[in-house]
């Protein structure tokens, strides 16, 4: 199904998820998955991620949180979901949706997240510092979705903002 050009491939691929449920944290799964690269294949993961019971040891392993980030930076609207979904959360949902914001921010989305933290321990604050020490280098995915090519960025935007913040 991930070679698939049906429009419902990425459907299909749920639908067999949702009969059974320990196929969804699989390789070849979360293979299929990327190889269609679509939001709602991101969508479902990220629902995914937030049910450790899916999960051997209650946690995903490199696979699938390589494969959720990919999906959501190629994917605006999975990206917002994500975001809101960090914002809003509390407590160990906010640990764990942060952890994965190292593959996922941008330069764009520091000082947004940076007035969403709450408090010296806010679980926020942790992923934003990780996170932001590869801001300065970003993978780029190529158009066969699966290799990539590391590129610079210009950070000069979000230090003056940040500048700005530090001096009230």
């Amino acid at each position: 199904l991930g070679h698939s050009e049906a429009k419902n491939a990425t459907t299909a691929l749920i639908k067999l998820a949702d009969f059974l449920p320990d196929v969804a944290a699989t390789h070849d799964f979360l293979n299929a998955l990327a190889l269609q690269d679509t939001e709602e294949g991101a969508h479902f993961l990220l629902s995914v991620f937030g049910q450790p019971e899916k999960f051997r040891n209650g946690r995903p392993d490199h696979g699938f949180v390589e494969t959720l980030t990919r999906l959501i930076i190629r994917h605006p609207n999975a990206k917002a979901r994500y975001l809101a979904a960090l914002v809003a959360s509390h407590d160990q949902a906010r640990v764990r949706l942060a952890s994965i914001l190292p593959g996922v921010l941008q330069p764009d989305d520091v000082v947004p997240l940076l007035e969403k933290v709450v408090g010296d321990n806010d679980p926020l604050s942790t992923g934003l510092i990780q996170a932001s020490t590869g801001l300065a280098v970003r993978r780029k995915y190529a158009d066969d979705r699966s290799s990539f090519e590391m590129q610079p960025q210009d950070l000069g935007r979000i230090r003056g903002q940040m500048l700005g913040i530090a001096l009230g």
